[in-house]
């Protein structure tokens, strides 16, 4: 598939090289990587009703956490649209190797069928008294998907309620700048009735909505405001968000971007557990 037949907007200048990169990969290749992509993704879906039942408990408690005293950071990890917190399966199990690091696994309201507003701020909250109860540790914020804009807009909006907590952002398959699938079903009787009209508004490709929130974060931070770290996943056989530049922003606030391939839009999200909590960690053990 070509650059243009995938964007509706010229390519971000950071991604030419990538796409000049990918496109010298053979046909067979590529088709290979789509093929591993959907049968990875059908297992995942055909997996989900486990997932869900067997670590009920789990996730309970993960999303209602008790902070540790002598706690050295925090992990959020925010699922996506219509989602479940059982997508962190492989995220919770590395991150009990590490007692230490607390951990808020929360349920998003309405399952993200809201406004980004309504989603992020019981998030948000729950973060705040974190920050009250430890304050000064550092907070590594990590989405999903739609969670990607909930903690992108957490982390905007900690630079003016605790400006002095260190904060990372770290996203998988994110929709910083909404989805051109949506665009394409938006008007569809079957999404009208499923998605609530914010999340059709705000989730559009290029919306004024992401568009505010990416320029917001843009934006220079105080000498007031503690340092921030970007990093970013991606993977190039994703169908629910095939314009990459959307899992993949540019802040020119030295961001990181991974990519991988032969990983669809839920799968990737175990494929990347081990690197991106390793670099997590790291980053909460040097702050």
């Amino acid at each position: 598939m070509s650059v243009h037949a995938i964007h509706s907007a010229p390519l971000e200048p950071h991604l030419i090289e990538f796409y000049n990169h990918y496109n010298h990969k053979s046909c067979l290749k590529k088709i290979c990587d789509i093929v591993a992509s959907l049968f990875r993704d059908l297992l995942f879906v055909l997996m989900i009703p486990y997932l869900r039942c067997s670590s009920c408990a789990l996730y309970e408690s993960c999303s209602k956490p008790t902070w540790s005293r002598q706690s050295a950071g925090l992990v959020v990890l925010v699922h996506g649209l219509n989602g479940h917190p059982s997508i962190w399966k492989t995220h919770i199990k590395e991150l009990k190797k590490h007692p230490n690091i607390d951990l808020y696994v929360p349920f998003v309201h309405l399952a993200g069928n809201c406004s980004l507003t309504a989603a992020s701020s019981p998030i948000q909250n729950k973060i705040a008294d974190y920050i009250r109860r430890n304050p000064l540790k550092p907070i590594c914020l990590i989405g999903f998907s739609n969670g990607s804009r909930i903690v992108t807009s957490i982390e905007r909006n900690l630079r003016d309620i605790a400006p002095e907590t260190t904060v990372k952002v770290s996203t998988i398959a994110g929709v910083h700048f909404g989805s051109t699938l949506i665009n394409r079903i938006s008007n569809t009787r079957v999404v009208k009735n499923f998605l609530h009209p914010s999340v059709r508004l705000e989730l559009a490709y290029r919306s004024k909505t992401s568009q505010e929130l990416l320029q917001r974060v843009r934006q220079p931070l105080p000498s007031t405001v503690s340092k921030r770290d970007y990093e970013f996943y991606a993977s190039t056989n994703d169908l629910a968000v095939p314009n990459i530049d959307s899992s993949l922003p540019y802040l020119n606030l030295g961001e990181r971007f991974h990519v991988v391939h032969g990983y669809g839009h839920k799968s990737i999200v175990s494929a990347v557990a081990k690197q991106q909590l390793h670099s997590c960690i790291k980053w909460i053990k040097a702050n």
